[in-house]
């Protein structure tokens, strides 16, 4: 709601759009989820589920950490939208 409020006002154009891109994927996520419960999907192994994740992780190596075992050069977090 504080968004949509702010989006009104009188805003840069770089400012607007980070904005209602943040609404836009608010909304999408919303709708996903919706879908989801009334679809009766609860297995997180369910394709439709996966799909959407945005974030994942990678395993370690046994008796490493993330910090040690990720080269500098990929240290990055993986986002798909």
């Amino acid at each position: 709601e504080k968004l949509i409020k702010r989006v009104q006002t009188n805003l840069s154009k770089d400012v607007r759009n980070k904005i209602i891109t943040i609404i836009t994927i608010d909304v999408h996520g919303r709708d996903i989820i919706e879908a989801f419960v009334n679809a009766k999907i609860t297995d997180p192994t369910d394709f439709k589920w996966l799909s959407q994740l945005r974030f994942y992780w990678g395993k370690c190596p046994q008796g490493q950490n993330l910090v040690s075992y990720t080269p500098e050069e990929m240290k990055t977090c993986i986002i798909r939208i």
